[in-house]
């Protein structure tokens, strides 16, 4: 968790938090709430095909921008766990169960909806342009990509040597 809060770190203090697809959501999670409770300005700018776990790093941010070329995807988590007898396989579900509820919480707490509609959406796993994420509440702006954006994200143009201290915590 260090290199991902020292990267967080780094993104934050650029304002340049870029998200894509997915990954743990228990990483997800965490990285959510570490941002959530950063006191400065979070901007999350989504760019490309950003799913699953990126959707939830990026409800912690104080403003989720999203590219008018993106795609927004959020659904129930899944587990790899494949094998093991009925109770097993009931007990996993059930704490599949849990995980989704923590994320129909976050969603809701963003989007105003009802946990019933975001639930629906979830089990649809349908991908979202930015004016329908934008309309169901997941973002707050949609952009339309400029070479300033380009500049630094993909050619990675960031004075490395001008980086503020990471927190002490």
């Amino acid at each position: 968790m260090n290199s991902i809060k020292t990267d967080i770190w780094y993104n934050l203090a650029y304002q340049n938090e870029t998200l894509h697809v997915g990954g743990s959501v228990n990483d997800a999670l965490q990285i959510h709430d570490y941002l959530a409770s950063y006191e400065g300005k979070v901007t999350a700018k989504i760019t490309g095909l950003t799913a699953s776990s990126a959707t939830i790093i990026a409800m912690g941010a104080k403003e989720v921008l999203m590219s008018e070329n993106s795609l927004f995807l959020i659904h129930p988590v899944w587990t790899p766990m494949t094998s093991g007898n009925q109770y097993d396989l009931e007990k996993e579900a059930e704490s599949l169960k849990q995980i989704d509820e923590l994320l129909i919480n976050i969603y809701k707490k963003k989007t105003k909806r009802a946990a019933s509609t975001i639930k629906k959406l979830m089990a649809e796993e349908r991908w979202m342009d930015a004016e329908e994420a934008l309309r169901l509440g997941f973002i707050d702006k949609t952009y339309i990509p400029s070479k300033n954006i380009i500049n630094k994200v993909i050619l990675n143009k960031i004075d490395e040597d001008n980086l503020p201290a990471l927190p002490d915590n």
